[in-house]
Parts: C-alpha cells; structure tokens; sequence
C-alpha cells in the first residue's frame, strides 16, 4: 500500500488506490476496526510497505497496564 494512502485508511469509504482495483472494495472494515478500537480504549496502527505487504496491529491493554 502507498505511504500517502496510510493516512486515510481509517476513514469510511476511502478504498485507496490498490482498493481501486477491485470491485468488492468497500471501504468499511479498516473504519470499523478503528471505531471498535476506539470505543473499547484501545490502539490501532498500521504500516505497510509497497510489494511487501501490510501489517495491522491491535494494541489490547487491559485496565492494570494502563
């Protein structure tokens, strides 16, 4: 995925541009992920590396290490 593509991930609807490529992109999973995140207090982050591939990570802190 494109570096100027990772700052808009998160928003509803934005598919970017590999998501361009395929019909069935909606645009909506990374924007739940991050709104299911954010209610529970949690963090996401992504990273991603063109042609080598991208990792999302949940950070799952419970109340005692907070």
């Amino acid at each position: 995925m494109p570096s100027y593509d990772l700052d808009r991930v998160f928003q509803p609807f934005f598919t970017g541009e590999n998501g361009r490529k395929f019909p069935n992109s909606t645009g909506i999973g990374l924007y739940l992920c991050k709104k299911i995140a954010d209610q529970l207090d949690q963090t996401i982050t992504i990273q991603s590396k063109v042609s080598e591939g991208t990792t999302v990570t949940i950070r799952w802190v419970t109340g005692n290490e907070q």
